[in-house]
């Protein structure tokens, strides 16, 4: 994301990560989940996994909002909440 930043610089692309963060859907639903884990899933699921309709705000949001609009560069965790890049993300060697 930092070199896509960087490579668009002036031409009026803007270039940002937004992280949907725990979002209940199906991806996993060809694991088998029995047992313990199963019970601890679902639990953990219905207390702090957000629906697709919460996890699309964030991504909808950076998308979207004119005061992000020459915003490039940043990221962003559920809602709008701008956050340091991690030191791998920024780390030249790994990009």
């Amino acid at each position: 994301m930092l070199r896509a930043s960087e490579r668009f610089h002036g031409t009026g692309v803007t270039v940002n990560a937004a992280d949907p963060g725990l979002v209940a859907t199906d991806l996993g639903r060809a694991i088998p989940h029995q047992g313990l884990f199963g019970i601890l899933r679902q639990s953990m699921r219905a207390a702090f996994f957000m629906t697709p309709q919460q996890g699309a705000l964030n991504p909808l949001y950076v998308a979207t909002d004119p005061l992000l609009v020459k915003t490039t560069g940043r990221f962003f965790r559920p809602v709008g909440v701008e956050a340091p890049v991690s030191r791998r993300a920024a780390n030249r060697t790994l990009q």
